[in-house]
C-alpha cells in the first residue's frame, strides 16, 4: 500500500499525543506547562458553586444589608486560598476575607459591597463579583481567560489571563465571575401585593403606541397560586396575569392580549397587540420587590401588522409603585 504524507501526518500527530500523555504523568510536569499552550491536561486552581442553578440573590429588606450565601467546594483539590472582589474604577477591591477550607460558605455582604463603591445600593441592581483562587503551588488563577494565537512559523504565543475560555460559559458552577443581584429578603405573597399601583415607562418603543406613564392600576391576587393579576392593564378591558417565584420573585407571563393599536397608522392601526415577560433570570428579570413597594416588568410585545407580518421584538420596560 503507498504511503502518503496524508497517512504519515496522522501518525505523527498519534505519536505526540501519546508522549504527551505520557509525559504528563508526573505531576511536577503540570507545574512546568501551567501556562504553557500544548496540553488541555493541565488542572489549574478553580472554584465552583456545590449547586449549578445556585440563583446569585444578595437577599435583605434594607438592600444595604443583605447578604448572598452559597456553599462552594474546590474540584481539582489544590486551592490553597480564594477570595471575592468587585471592580471599582479600573481596581479590584476584595470583599470580605479569605477562604482556606473547602468546602465552606461563601457570604458576600451588601455592607462590603457599599464600602467599596461608596454609594448606597439599591433594588434591583446587579454587581459583577470576580473570584480569585490560588493553588498551592502559589499560581493565581482568575476570571481573565488566555488568548492562544499561533503565527504562520507555528510560533505560539500566550497573552492574558491562565483560565479557560470554556470555564467562564453559561451553564459553568464556576465562582470565578458572576453577577448578584439585591432582592428583598422575603417574597411577597400575591395577597399582600393587592391594592393600586402607578406604572412608570422608563423603556418605550414609539412603534407601541399605549404609554403607561402615570396611570394607576389595581392589582388583585390569582387567578393560580403564586400568581397575581393587574387589571385592565391598557385600558382597554384586558387583564394581565402574571405568575412568580415563591423563592426568587422572579415573574413570568405567557403572550396575553394586551391591547388594540390605535396610533393611526395604516400599517398599524385596529392590530391586536400581545404583551409576555421576557423570560430571562438575573439583573434583567422581572421581579417583585414588594418590600420595597416595587414592581418591575421587562415585557415583549407582538402585533399582527396588518402591512407585512408579526413584529416581535419591541421591549419595554414598566416600573409598578404601589400607592
Amino acid at each position: 500500500m503507498k504511503i502518503t504524507n496524508k497517512y504519515i501526518g496522522m501518525l505523527l500527530s498519534i505519536g505526540m499525543m501519546l508522549a504527551i500523555v505520557t509525559g504528563c504523568q508526573d505531576p511536577s510536569d503540570f507545574r512546568k506547562v501551567r501556562n504553557e499552550a500544548i496540553t488541555n491536561l493541565q488542572r489549574g486552581g478553580m472554584i465552583d458553586f456545590d449547586d449549578i442553578r445556585q440563583k446569585k440573590l444578595l437577599k435583605g429588606d434594607d438592600p444595604n444589608n443583605g447578604v448572598f450565601t452559597a456553599l462552594i467546594y474546590d474540584p481539582n483539590n489544590n486551592a490553597a486560598s480564594y477570595n471575592v472582589g468587585i471592580s471599582v474604577g479600573g481596581t479590584r477591591i476584595q470583599l470580605g476575607d479569605e477562604y482556606t477550607t473547602f468546602p465552606t460558605t461563601l457570604e458576600i455582604k451588601a455592607s462590603d459591597i457599599r464600602a467599596a463603591t461608596g454609594v448606597d445600593l439599591e433594588f434591583g441592581e446587579a454587581y459583577d463579583i470576580t473570584g480569585e483562587v490560588t493553588t498551592d503551588d502559589g499560581t493565581v488563577f482568575g476570571p481573565t481567560s488566555n488568548n492562544i494565537t499561533t503565527n504562520g512559523n507555528g510560533e505560539t504565543t500566550i497573552t492574558g489571563g491562565n483560565t479557560d475560555n470554556e470555564l467562564l460559559t453559561t451553564g459553568s458552577p464556576q465562582a470565578l465571575s458572576f453577577p448578584v443581584t439585591v432582592v428583598c429578603g422575603t417574597v411577597t405573597e400575591p395577597s399582600a401585593l393587592a391594592g393600586t399601583w402607578r406604572a412608570s415607562e422608563t423603556s418605550h418603543s414609539s412603534r407601541v403606541g399605549e404609554t403607561l406613564n402615570g396611570n394607576d392600576y389595581q392589582i388583585v391576587a390569582g387567578p393560580g397560586a403564586n400568581q397575581f393579576t393587574i387589571v385592565d392593564f391598557y385600558n382597554q378591558g384586558n387583564d394581565f396575569v402574571v405568575t412568580q417565584d415563591p423563592e426568587t420573585g422572579d415573574l413570568s407571563a405567557d403572550a396575553q392580549l394586551s391591547y388594540v393599536d390605535d396610533t393611526g397608522r395604516s400599517a398599524y392601526d385596529g392590530a391586536p397587540v400581545s404583551s409576555q415577560i421576557e423570560a430571562v433570570s438575573g439583573p434583567q428579570a422581572a421581579r417583585n420587590y414588594g418590600c420595597a413597594d416595587l414592581i418591575v416588568l421587562y415585557l415583549y410585545h407582538t402585533r399582527a401588522d396588518t402591512g407585512g407580518g408579526a413584529l416581535s421584538s419591541i421591549r419595554s420596560e414598566i416600573r409598578l409603585t404601589k400607592q
